[in-house]
């Protein structure tokens, strides 16, 4: 496979990314959350229909099930890093990527790093101001 990886490096190609690592500790019985914002540089595109399209996460939150026939979710991006990006797992929420100023959450996470990179597709999270009508 062609190392591809250079080019998350290349101003060309790459943006200005941060990374948001939510994680947290109980102490004295009780949840702290704690946040860790880490700039990276990542290769940005739309979504073009790849198996995530068409899925929502379970009630769980580890699944993706399908949704019926039209109903596709808008907003999501897949990144191209050289940095790790996690999914939900137990108490640990999912790694949160903000672009352009717009939040993303990971909901697909493909470990490439034998290639030199992490392909993560996210969902774009509402805001106040686009959440209403």
């Amino acid at each position: 496979m062609i190392d591809v990886s250079t080019l998350i490096d290349d101003p060309d190609f790459a943006l200005d990314v941060t990374l948001i690592r939510r994680r947290g500790s109980w102490q004295e019985g009780r949840f702290v959350p704690r946040t860790e914002a880490v700039p990276i540089r990542a290769v940005v595109r739309p979504n073009y229909g790849s198996d995530v399209s068409g899925y929502r996460r379970g009630a769980a939150g580890r699944k993706l099930i399908p949704e019926p026939a039209g109903s596709r979710p808008e907003g999501l991006l897949v990144f191209f890093t050289r940095t790790e990006v996690r999914l939900a797992e137990g108490s640990r929420a999912s790694d949160q990527l903000v672009c352009r100023g717009r939040v993303y959450e990971a909901v697909q996470v493909k470990n490439w790093s034998e290639h030199g990179f992490w392909r993560v597709t996210a969902r774009e999270l509402a805001t106040p101001e686009r959440s209403s009508p």
